[in-house]
């Protein structure tokens, strides 16, 4: 399937620069954008603003290994157009023999290409644009790092329950415990439930006594 098709199929409209209006859809994609660095086979917009760049090659090209052309055009887009930049460059970068795609996030904790099925659907673009403005993470990657420290709440769980590090050490980590109510598996016998599922927190708080478990 042809770059054309592929971005048609994942929702974004796509437009030749002489008759460019980015502000048609919400997603939008335009052929042959100049840019300082020379034109951009693809320059992507969500809401009319810039925020990534398609670099397409021949069926048969190695991808692995040139986004830095990619990045090339990211970071040489015009200064008195709209954009959304980090450091200077739209965060967004695919290379693409319609056959096969490589992305890179600038808004990864550590950026890194790696290979796609598709092109993401505008949305989503747009809802890490918007996650990254508000501090809240944009994408898995990012999110992952928001996460809550479960080691630091199992020691503040235990610690109030005058429980042993070793003894939280085992329910979190699901190793055997050398506590002599344990059942061998790491959960002590008031940790048992039934059939109830929990979650480590969850465990760790029913372990400790302050959850009904």
């Amino acid at each position: 399937m042809r770059i054309d098709e592929q971005l048609a199929a994942c929702g974004w409209q796509v437009q030749d620069y002489r008759s460019a209006a980015v502000a048609a859809a919400e997603g939008v994609a335009v052929r042959e954008v100049p840019t300082a660095s020379g034109p951009a086979d693809y320059v992507l917009y969500i809401d009319g603003q810039a925020v990534g760049v398609i670099e397409a090659k021949k069926a048969g090209s190695t991808l692995t290994g040139v986004e830095f052309q990619t990045r090339k055009y990211q970071s040489a887009y015009p200064d008195e157009l709209p954009a959304f930049e980090v450091d200077g460059a739209l965060p967004f970068g695919y290379e693409s023999t319609g056959s096969e795609t490589r992305f890179t996030s600038a808004l990864d904790p550590v950026s890194a290409s790696r290979r796609v099925f598709s092109f993401h659907r505008p949305e989503t673009p747009a809802r890490w644009r918007e996650d990254f403005i508000n501090g809240s993470g944009a994408g898995l990657r990012a999110g992952l790092q928001l996460l809550p420290d479960l080691a630091s709440e199992a020691q503040s769980i235990v610690a109030g329950a005058g429980r042993s590090d070793s003894q939280a050490g085992a329910v979190f980590e699901g190793e055997p415990s050398s506590d002599p109510d344990s059942d061998g598996h790491g959960f002590g016998q008031d940790f048992h439930s039934g059939e109830c599922v929990l979650s480590p927190v969850e465990a760790l708080r029913c372990f400790a006594g302050s959850l009904s478990c």
